[in-house]
């Protein structure tokens, strides 16, 4: 479904109030769109159910294009369920409810005496918002509807119905469903799924629950992302220093890219079915690789990229050759169910975790994760708060947009995109209790090996 203009929301927030349009549309035109078109993209979970709460349509299906691509590849539409998934920071959640939506489904989360709970979103009653509501008598646990004043606790159940008083008969036959939740590190976690809970450990991003690190998190807006697309972007490493060129990270790089040569570009390592560790054997990630990294190269009829401007003074990238992780070679990335990263920054982790919100909708919890501590730690705070910026508002701003674009259908997969094939395929195998709920529906989990366009990829399986 394309999306119209109207639909993208401006953040006004991000704006100064004296940029006339005119300046933006002209500082646009300045940097060929490459920044300040993303002021402009990303939505808050507010905005987006204050559209819905306004008359909007209910969210439409998928295009037929997108359906039939995400069931050849037996990808659920809205992300992997019975997970934990992180909401938002511990601090975000204060006196009143907050509404949130994953994985299509929308939760009420509210605070009372410091412990959280979390309920679905819809009054049993006459379907009003609970998260709307109040928390009408602190100290015991409940949320009481904005609508005719019906009382629930944190495991759904109902406990008053204000206007019918207190010997109503309603209480002991109605409940509603509640929602496993968990605070660490400082963050809110929620389980989505139809299987019992599991310890919550279990899903938290290996490096950020190593004893004795400290996590920096903050989560982005809202993007206008189906989720598998971010999926695949996450480990598609590749893309970064084309797409990428003209972010911060890449601006005063040397771009460098090696041409392909018959020898494979990766390795793959599966930790017990839960971490997938994929190395670009040959990238310029590898100190070791540096030799033979080509600069320019010709394109027969088309001509020379790249075009390492006179800025570029700074070699690529390099990895460091130690990292925290127990296990895992420096220099890898390290990938984990249901949808999360790790990748090296310096001597810390940088992770992104994806968060389903519907079928068009996802945001990231994203963490810097190391050994920090007194000066160190406020040196790297003040540093974060800046990278973040910059992080989401251009370098996810222009994944983002390109993927905003992209459309369903018929893939020609390269060499190159060995390690996104290799990545769907492990975690729809590994996702928890996702290919037996497959199976029990009757549907067949095989995968394209055989198709044509496969041909060159399939020594890899």
């Amino acid at each position: 479904m394309e999306p119209c203009d109207s639909d993208l929301p401006r953040i006004n927030a991000l704006r100064s109030p004296w940029i006339k349009e005119s300046r933006v549309m002209k500082l646009r035109q300045l940097f060929k769109n490459e920044f300040l078109t993303l002021l402009t993209q990303g939505d808050t979970h507010e905005a987006l159910f204050e559209r819905e709460i306004h008359g909007h349509a209910p969210e439409p299906p998928l295009p037929e294009e997108a359906r039939q691509h995400l069931e050849r590849w037996h990808m659920p539409e809205q992300g992997f369920r019975n997970y934990w998934y992180p909401v938002m920071l511990s601090r975000q959640l204060k006196k009143r409810p907050v509404k949130r939506r994953l994985l299509g489904e929308d939760i009420a989360f509210w605070r009372d005496g410091g412990k959280v709970n979390a309920i679905a979103d819809r009054c049993p009653h006459r379907g009003a918002s609970i998260s709307r509501g109040h928390i009408r008598f602190p100290g015991s646990g409940t949320i009481t509807c904005p609508y005719h004043g019906w009382t629930y606790d944190g495991t759904g159940q109902l406990r008053a119905c204000i206007q019918e008083g207190p010997h109503s008969v309603m209480p002991s036959k109605v409940k509603t469903k509640a929602y496993p939740v968990e605070e660490r590190l400082n963050v809110i976690w929620v389980w989505i799924g139809d299987m019992e809970a599991v310890p919550i450990e279990e899903d938290l991003p290996v490096a950020m629950k190593i004893p004795g690190v400290a996590n920096l998190i903050h989560f982005t807006k809202v993007w206008n992302n189906n989720w598998s697309l971010l999926f695949d972007n996450f480990i598609d490493g590749l893309h970064a220093p084309y797409l990428h060129r003209l972010s911060p990270q890449f601006l005063l790089r040397k771009l460098a890219f090696r041409a392909l040569d018959g020898r494979p570009h990766f390795q793959f390592v599966e930790h017990d079915g839960k971490l997938l560790e994929c190395a670009h054997t040959r990238g310029a990630q590898r100190p070791e690789a540096r030799q033979g990294l080509v600069f320019e190269m010709e394109y027969p009829g088309v001509g020379k990229f790249p075009h390492n401007e006179w800025w570029r003074f700074r070699g690529p990238k390099m990895r460091p050759k130690e990292n925290f992780l127990p296990g895992i070679p420096p220099g890898s990335f390290v990938h984990g169910l249901p949808s999360y990263v790790h990748t090296v920054h310096k001597d810390l982790y940088f992770t992104q975790f994806i968060i389903p919100v519907d079928r068009y909708h996802l945001y990231n919890m994203c963490a810097l994760t190391g050994h920090l501590d007194g000066m160190r730690k406020l040196a790297w705070r003040l540093y974060y708060n800046i990278f973040s910026v910059t992080h989401d508002r251009i370098f996810i701003g222009q994944d983002t947009r390109v993927l905003r674009y992209s459309t369903f259908g018929p893939e020609r997969l390269s060499p190159l995109d060995q390690d996104v094939i290799y990545w769907r395929k492990f975690a729809v195998r590994n996702a928890r209790g996702y290919m037996k709920s497959q199976k029990s529906k009757g549907n067949e989990m095989n995968f394209p090996d055989e198709s044509a366009e496969f041909n060159t990829l399939r020594e890899v399986f």
